[in-house]
């Protein structure tokens, strides 16, 4: 289908040396994570930080990577990334406060919960 040519052409660039952006990398990792390939679509976006300029600060990127984490049953991983986003000063958004507040109620540990209503009141939604 459309994510197997995606994945062809993409492959094609990178053998081609075609300059890629943070757009080109947004929607791969999404058609992985989109099929059921989470995994494979982080490290896809942890390999590239420091090659493809900005990924490292796209809250698009990040948001994705979250919700497809909490998603597919990875709110220990979800809660990392939230975590290095934080980190790397990337500015939550209001699309990433929809994931959060969705992440608290399959929060059965508190350090989870905690992580999150903090995120969400110390970026300006509180």
């Amino acid at each position: 289908g459309m994510l197997d040519k995606g994945r062809v052409l993409f492959s094609q660039m990178v053998k081609k040396g075609v300059p890629l952006n943070v757009f080109t990398y947004h929607v791969m990792i999404g058609s992985y994570c989109k099929e059921g390939n989470v995994d494979y679509a982080l490290r896809l976006f942890e390999n590239n930080m420091g090659v493809v300029e900005d990924i490292s600060r796209n809250v698009h990127c990040y948001t994705n990577l979250i919700s497809w984490l909490y998603k597919k049953g990875g709110l220990d991983k979800a809660v990392d990334l939230l975590m290095r986003m934080l980190d790397n000063g990337v500015v939550p958004d209001h699309i990433t406060y929809f994931v959060l507040l969705k992440m608290l109620p399959k929060c059965h540990e508190l350090k989870y919960a905690m992580v999150i209503l903090q995120a969400i009141l110390d970026n300006g939604c509180g």
